[in-house]
């Protein structure tokens, strides 16, 4: 047991298994974290909150948040300009981030 590859699984080798993609998946927000409201659709002050908290919370564990810096604008994620985010707005970023 131990040395390199110890903690893998057979076929879990590089370019295998589920890789950076579902892992930046499990630590992005769902749409309902961040639409405190309910109404359906994410507003700035709204899409402003969630970070602030998670980057509070992930600091208490000592685990900060990297890429923050980088985190899109509201008009970014606002794709038709409607003032608000709805949730296939947000999710074709999650798709696209999930890409990179």
């Amino acid at each position: 047991a131990g040395g390199m590859g110890a903690g893998r699984g057979p076929g879990m080798g590089p370019g295998m298994g589920p890789g950076t993609g579902r892992r930046m998946g499990m630590n992005m927000p769902a749409f309902s974290d961040f639409d405190a409201d309910n109404d359906g659709r994410i507003s700035q002050s709204e899409l402003n909150a969630v970070p602030s908290e998670r980057r509070r919370e992930r600091a208490e564990q000592g685990y900060p948040m990297r890429g923050a810096a980088h985190a899109p604008s509201f008009s970014d994620l606002d794709a038709d300009g409607s003032g608000g985010i709805s949730p296939e707005e947000l999710a074709r970023f999650h798709g696209a981030a999930r890409r990179r």
